[in-house]
């Protein structure tokens, strides 16, 4: 029956036909006029740049992205230390489980999944550790804003950032610039981090204004969006040690950090001469493609994405970076997705009960 549910789901097929598209222009019909890239790829050069990838910088990358998943965990017991004290490796494991369902399942079904597994193992109710889920979700999106505008303060990428202006100037006739982008990202930070505050500081006063906006609503949906809310402002900030605040922001970064990392090794796998800030340049490029709607394991926006970065930042051919997008991509992707695996088995969670939770949570 949940199966049957996604196939009504206009999300499946909206993700299905984006990762299709881009899997259509990333080999087939490439016009990205500033890539200089107007024909079908060349998949015997492709090839080669897969097949001659360097395992050890591979199995170090694989090394790197479990280490990343159980850092993760080990933040999340911070998440959920004003509910019950946990053990960050058993949130680790139940980490993997959400990336690795991500992978293989559609409607980014790996949070729920995660939260099914940590709230089994730990004893804490599903919505208790959703909430703390959805916080987290906030903190990367802010630590990695934060990470990007830093990079653009700091370093200067006047090779890709010449080449994307002049994509977007003769492809949608837009300005653009580094330090455009720097200010609107930093506006869009300083925004963002304001009204957490406003809502921390003033949390009855939003909460009275969010319930005039939903005067139309009936009664019951209007209090339990309120009351949605409340939990949510209550979930902003988990701790008020300054300490545990800070190594929180430590660990966030700490993760994309290593996640730049990560990309860096997989340029040097496939034997692309990029330096750091190439790798964070593409690392930026894969986290628009992760945040664009698409069939499972993002296939399609990875790819095209991520090619595209290395292209702006390297002298890589088309080809070559293609096979490097799909080095990186199976590098994250099968750690992942194996150790997910591995810990829906030990655990007994099946995929059928999490496809079936987002109905439950529905019909309360």
């Amino acid at each position: 029956m949940s199966r049957t549910r996604f196939l009504k789901d206009p999300k499946f097929y909206l993700g299905l036909f984006v990762s299709a598209f881009f899997l259509f222009i990333a080999f087939f019909k490439v016009s990205f006029s500033p890539l200089a890239v107007t024909a079908k790829i060349d998949f015997s050069q492709m090839g080669q740049a897969i097949v001659t990838a360097n395992p050890l910088y591979l199995v170090v990358i694989m090394a790197q992205v479990l280490g990343m998943l159980f850092i993760r965990g080990h933040r999340w017991t911070l998440f959920l230390k004003p509910i019950k004290k946990t053990n960050w490796i058993s949130l680790g494991w139940s980490t993997c489980i959400g990336f690795a369902v991500n992978n293989l399942l559609p409607a980014r079904l790996g949070e729920v999944a995660r939260s099914i597994s940590a709230g089994r193992k730990e004893g804490i109710g599903f919505g208790a550790v959703f909430g703390s889920v959805v916080v987290e979700r906030i903190y990367d999106t802010l630590s990695i804003l934060v990470l990007f505008v830093l990079s653009l303060f700091v370093w200067e990428f006047s090779g890709p950032m010449e080449k994307l202006a002049a994509a977007t100037k003769s492809e949608f006739g837009v300005e653009i610039s580094q330090q455009s982008i720097a200010l609107n990202l930093s506006i869009l930070v300083g925004l963002i981090l304001a009204a957490i505050i406003f809502l921390k500081w003033k949390t009855e006063f939003s909460l009275r204004v969010a319930r005039l906006f939903l005067t139309p609503l009936p009664v019951a949906w209007r209090d339990k969006i309120v009351n949605g809310l409340r939990n949510f402002i209550n979930g902003l900030t988990q701790t008020k040690n300054p300490l545990e605040a800070a190594w929180v922001v430590v660990l966030s970064a700490s993760i994309w950090v290593i996640s730049a990392l990560t990309v860096w090794l997989g340029l040097a796998a496939c034997h692309v001469d990029a330096s750091m800030t190439d790798a964070i340049f593409v690392l930026m490029t894969m986290v628009v493609a992760v945040s664009v709607p698409a069939s499972p394991g993002y296939i399609g926006t990875y790819h095209y994405l991520c090619a595209t970065g290395i292209v702006l930042s390297t002298d890589s051919t088309w080809d070559q970076a293609m096979g490097t997008a799909i080095v990186i991509h199976l590098s994250n992707y099968l750690p992942q997705t194996l150790a997910g695996l591995y810990a829906l088995a030990r655990e007994g969670l099946s995929l059928r009960e999490i496809e079936e939770k987002p109905a439950e949570i529905e019909s309360v």
